[in-house]
């Protein structure tokens, strides 16, 4: 997460430990509004969906989980994520961190995942179907640091438009693609979404992606190793996962996540038909098939085997290479509704 001119503020803190965390989107820690200051670190228990995705890297001496991207947890066994996340990895190598707030913290857990669920039409539009579901090798046992954040209530997306946010990640701290500048502790910032209020702030992209600033003068954003991870939207004293970072424009010569332009996020409730299937009906599918529909808004019709093109397909899509984390497009190329085939997303430089 990109954030310039941070000032911190040190305050104390009184966690009040209840049963709330059973239900969805009820983190521990009470009085929230005290924990959403642009350019802080999160506090411990305070986000407690968030989940680190890890890829599995074996050397001749060791294993080392590294950090992608981010996720959230929507019930004991599935993790919400970015398909541009997933798409490329085999369910072998992924891995997840959840309960901590620190990305190298000794002694982490590593959770497996069993399956891994893509969006079917992401391959046709990486940009409109940016989404896919991770499913835990075993279920998880909510407490105080694990537990779900709610998802939307209904596919209304204008619900959250000219809202603020609240956006979650480790991701790099000075717009660098490079592993060593993402934040080993978690970051949080607050954003207000543009759509609809404000078309050419979001490049006419703003109609099936939300779109968001930050207002204040830090001007922070989402960049490298934030994706995949919560959009948030506080109602009725619950956190609800109404966006995942999708992708962030980017310096045109130096290839830096931009601050001051807006960072784009899928929309969680176009969705909610298709996460409810790979919810209740998991047995109908398996990393080689794929739900077949005609609208993401209707329920899948027929399962079909998932074909990958290679990297020298003519395919029109993106190839997301190895450790990707984020979506990033040029400039001048979001001024239309394409997506040039030759702009691929950036890999982290090890």
């Amino acid at each position: 997460m990109k954030i310039h001119n941070i000032i911190l503020t040190l305050f104390m803190s009184v966690s009040v430990f209840s049963e709330d965390f059973l239900s969805c989107g009820k983190p521990s820690i009470s009085n929230y509004n005290e924990r959403i200051i642009n350019g802080e670190s999160a506090l411990s228990n305070s986000w407690p969906w968030m989940v680190s995705i890890r890829q599995l890297v074996k050397s001749s001496d060791k294993e080392t989980h590294y950090h992608m991207c981010g996720g959230s947890i929507i019930s004991p066994n599935l993790v919400l994520t970015s398909a541009h996340c997933v798409f490329s990895y085999s369910i072998e190598v992924l891995s997840a961190t959840i309960g901590s707030n620190y990305l190298n913290e000794t002694n982490q857990t590593y959770y497996s995942f069993s399956e891994i669920f893509i969006h079917p039409d992401y391959a046709l539009n990486p940009k409109k179907n940016n989404i896919a579901l991770l499913k835990l090798a075993s279920n998880l046992t909510f407490k105080e640091n694990i537990s779900p954040i709610c998802l939307p209530t209904s596919s209304n997306v204008s619900t959250i438009f000219d809202q603020s946010v609240v956006v979650l990640g480790w991701g790099s701290t000075n717009g660098e693609n490079n592993r060593s500048k993402l934040s080993n502790t978690l970051l949080q910032a607050t954003l207000k979404i543009q759509n609809e209020e404000k078309p050419s702030i979001c490049k006419n992209l703003d109609s099936y992606l939300y779109c968001a600033l930050d207002p204040s003068v830090k001007k922070s954003n989402f960049c490298f190793g934030d994706s995949g991870g919560p959009l948030m939207f506080f109602n009725d004293e619950k956190w609800y996962l109404y966006g995942i970072p999708n992708f962030v424009i980017v310096h045109p010569k130096n290839m830096t996540c931009m601050n001051k332009e807006p960072g784009f996020f899928t929309m969680v409730p176009n969705y909610l038909n298709w996460i409810e299937t790979v919810r209740k009906n998991p047995e109908l599918l398996s990393t080689t098939t794929k739900l077949v529909s005609s609208s993401i808004h209707k329920s899948p019709k027929k399962l079909k085997k998932l074909t990958t093109k290679k990297k020298n397909s003519k395919t029109t899509r993106l190839i997301i290479g190895k450790l990707t984390s984020s979506m990033v497009y040029n400039y001048q190329n979001l001024s239309t509704n394409t997506v040039n085939s030759s702009k691929q997303p950036r890999d982290f430089k090890s």
